[in-house]
């Protein structure tokens, strides 16, 4: 069942991706085996505890992240729920039904949590007891996690727009109207809201930097530019969160480019051919990718030149990276987790903590690490 729908999936990919056409059949390749392991090379953990959040994404092909805030983490599922959740115990705080299905979420900010949904809404809750505080209407769908700064929570709507909304009121603040072309994956880039500013990719392959208080575009600049005859091979979406890192920009699109810019002026910094639809993660001095085909890349924060890539995960479908400790980790469709050496790009560990997928990015909270699948069992490790 989960290779049939995992071939579904890569199905639809490989189609996105100019390889296979409409009423072809489906000759996508299989998973890649997983590697064998040597018992000196096996990284050692332990579950610290488990417990269940939920019916998790309900079959629903969404990317609902938790977030962690302070000492809890917020978890929602496909049909409205969303649950605190104790981080040292793994204990429930409280669960709070929103009656609507989430599809972008989980964001934070502002002393507040913030979900979006299917209808195109945005809901505000307390941290502390769940109380919904408001919820607003906004043009299409949310397929990203909104996100607040200071007075400002910034959603990222299906048809290409910004709302800034005022977080106490939910009150719409400013709009801004990005272009979004006649096709596109089914995804979003979730805004950073940072320093009086929101930084966005977008479905066209183009990246901007807006004023927060107002929505004003301040630069925008091109990651991938569409190539080819068919809509399905022009797509350049970039559905990964950009992220900042020392008045630096990176961004990666769908059959584009890994890029990196000055956050000042825009100016290119470097940028390299990369095609992925997955958040990536950063360290001192690497962008670690998962890219389209499942192949894990380390890239030079200075120049984008590889480092390493590893290839034995290929069509597993793997995660966005996250950086624990020595490793990076990613999650893959048969539930198991990956651990390869940061510095190497070897593979040195595995654990199935799940007989389920593994959508969510792993999230690191300092020495610990979280993992939930697809049917809402959220599970910490830490090593041994």
């Amino acid at each position: 069942m989960r290779w049939r729908q995992y071939a579904s999936l890569m199905l639809i990919v490989s189609a996105l991706a100019g390889c296979t056409a409409f009423g072809d059949s489906d000759n996508t390749e299989p998973p890649m085996p997983l590697p064998a392991l040597s018992n000196d090379e096996t990284v050692k953990v332990e579950k610290v505890w488990s417990l269940g959040t939920g019916d998790g994404l309900d079959d629903q092909y969404l990317h609902l992240e938790p977030v962690q805030w302070e000492d809890s983490l917020y978890v929602a599922d496909a049909d409205g729920l969303v649950t605190r959740v104790f981080l040292e115990k793994g204990t429930r705080e409280w669960e709070t039904e929103t009656g609507a299905r989430i599809t972008g979420g989980v964001g934070k900010g502002a002393g507040l949590i913030f979900v979006g949904t299917a209808q195109g809404e945005v809901y505000a809750l307390d941290p502390d007891d769940g109380a919904i505080k408001w919820h607003k209407q906004l043009s299409s769908e949310i397929l990203s996690s909104p996100q607040a700064s200071g007075s400002i929570v910034v959603a990222h709507t299906g048809d290409g727009h910004l709302f800034g909304l005022d977080t106490q009121t939910g009150d719409i603040v400013w709009r801004y109207e990005g272009v979004s072309p006649a096709l596109t994956l089914r995804g979003s880039s979730s805004p950073l809201t940072e320093q009086g500013h929101v930084l966005s990719g977008f479905a066209n392959g183009r990246v901007a930097i807006l004023s927060l208080d107002d929505g004003r575009k301040l630069w925008e600049q091109v990651v991938a530019l569409p190539r080819g005859r068919s809509e399905l091979q022009r797509l350049v979406d970039i559905n990964a969160a950009v992220q900042e890192d020392n008045g630096i920009l990176y961004a990666v699109s769908f059959q584009g480019k890994a890029a990196a810019f000055d956050i000042l002026s825009g100016q290119t910094l470097w940028q390299r051919d990369m095609s992925s639809y997955r958040d990536f993660a950063l360290d001192l001095n690497t962008v670690y990718i998962t890219d389209a085909n499942d192949v894990v890349w380390a890239l030079d924060k200075q120049n984008g030149k590889p480092l390493w890539s590893e290839e034995q995960l290929q069509r597993r479908g793997l995660t966005a990276p996250a950086v624990w400790n020595h490793y990076i980790v990613v999650g893959d469709f048969e539930g198991y987790l990956h651990f390869i050496d940061k510095n190497s790009g070897k593979i040195v560990g595995r654990v199935r903590p799940f007989g389920d997928a593994i959508d969510a990015t792993p999230l690191v909270v300092d020495d610990y690490l979280y993992t939930i699948s697809v049917d809402g069992k959220l599970i910490s490790y830490r090593l041994l």
